[in-house]
């Protein structure tokens, strides 16, 4: 029986173009993104080819380095992060076949999944009952994800929240 393994590669953050910056940033990120290959011996699935042509040469680059034939790109959901990438690795393996997998109305979700998003959903439900603004409520939410590398998502949520 053959044995399956999987690499992961991942494209460093970018700057997005805009205009729309967060109080106190004079840019705007992408987060990071990853790219999966799932492999056997000879052949490989190559999951999610990222969004940029470079990236995604780049990603093609590293997996021809790999000694794997890429059969099939499967993408796992329509973001363009997930698929816009994918003709840059079809010049690489122009035999590959491209699957389009999402995921289906009422299929499971994974609790942790669930519990993290709930989290944030309750975050940002306290921070707008709290906030004077659009500057606080970013502000505060800031303050419970200071991590976070795509901090435009969280203005251009606030911003919404606002308009209504």
């Amino acid at each position: 029986m053959a044995k399956l393994e999987y690499s992961v590669y991942v494209a460093p953050s970018k700057l997005v173009a805009s205009d729309d910056f967060p109080p106190g940033e004079d840019r705007e990120m992408w987060s990071p993104t990853a790219s999966t290959l799932i492999h056997g011996e000879r052949d490989a699935v190559l999951v999610d080819p990222l969004m940029t042509k470079d990236e995604s040469r780049a990603l093609a680059a590293w997996v021809v380095a790999t000694g794997k034939n890429v059969t099939a790109i499967f993408v796992t959901h329509a973001h363009g992060d997930h698929f816009f990438g994918a003709p840059a690795v079809l010049e690489r393996f122009p035999d590959a076949k491209v699957v389009a997998g999402h995921k289906r109305d009422g299929d499971a979700d994974s609790p942790e999944n669930i519990g993290t998003t709930r989290r944030y959903i309750e975050d940002f439900s306290a921070a707008v009952e709290k906030a004077h603004n659009v500057t606080d409520l970013y502000e505060a939410m800031v303050a419970v994800y200071p991590g976070r590398v795509n901090r435009a998502v969280i203005w251009h949520s606030a911003k919404a929240i606002a308009s209504r």
